[in-house]
């Protein structure tokens, strides 16, 4: 199965500082066939009418402002992923995966130097791509990335990664920052989750909408993000 990310932004220095030149690059691609894993149930003791509201407020506000787990913090080095039109290459640097959230991995803050390579599908992204970067295709270097997702990324990458020395202190440095990019995509992340919460079913033929957005800090365009919609029936 190919996963699907969803939100990132983050800074081009160690400190963290959010760069005030923003170039903001929204992809939206449908691709068919692409499912969700099923996900970990939350324990609610009231199993009340109000039961569901109160998880649903739970999981919304654990979205907003999970930080960074020192447990699952890894020196990466020339690991690529391609996702639709887009290539991400993590050349050499550290990963930070975040804490669970309903038992699921959810985001991602990574430091060091990286790539991404993105290809619109038709003319009319194309054109959209080109009035923000001038030219048709995004290849870009960054040095810090936040990714968000609801998908078995953190499976599939972790069997490629090996655990960092300095995971006390990169999380020190960059737990704040993942949690203040957390909420631009909470209520996003929470629209999925909450199918998986006790009192919410999936209605036979209901189209399930995933999105994936990333930000970067690009060395050439700044600061950068895309959002992807995928579609599945």
């Amino acid at each position: 199965m190919q996963p699907r990310f969803i939100r990132p932004n983050f800074s081009n220095d160690r400190c963290a500082r959010f760069m005030t030149k923003v170039i903001r690059c929204s992809v939206s691609l449908a691709c068919l066939a692409l499912g969700l894993c099923g996900l970990a149930k939350p324990e609610v003791v009231n199993d009340g009418p109000d039961a569901f509201p109160r998880a649903v407020e739970d999981v919304y506000a654990q979205l907003q402002q999970v930080g960074l787990d020192e447990q699952r913090v890894y020196k990466v080095r020339n690991l690529s992923f391609d996702r639709a039109a887009f290539h991400i290459s993590l050349d050499d640097g550290t990963l930070a995966f975040t804490r669970d959230v309903l038992g699921k991995v959810t985001g991602a803050f990574f430091q060091g130097d990286g790539e991404v390579l993105l290809l619109p599908p038709n003319q009319v992204e194309r054109a959209s791509m080109s009035l923000f970067t001038g030219a048709a295709i995004l290849e870009e270097h960054f040095s810090t990335a936040y990714f968000r997702f609801n998908d078995d990324s953190y499976a599939e990458l972790r069997a490629a990664l090996t655990p960092a020395d300095d995971a006390p202190e990169f999380v020190s440095e960059f737990d704040q920052p993942a949690k203040n990019l957390a909420s631009t995509d909470a209520l996003r992340l929470l629209l999925s989750l909450s199918r998986q919460l006790p009192g919410e079913t999936q209605k036979p033929g209901r189209e399930f909408r995933q999105n994936v957005a990333r930000s970067y800090s690009g060395k050439q365009t700044g600061e950068f993000r895309y959002l992807l919609r995928f579609h599945h029936q």
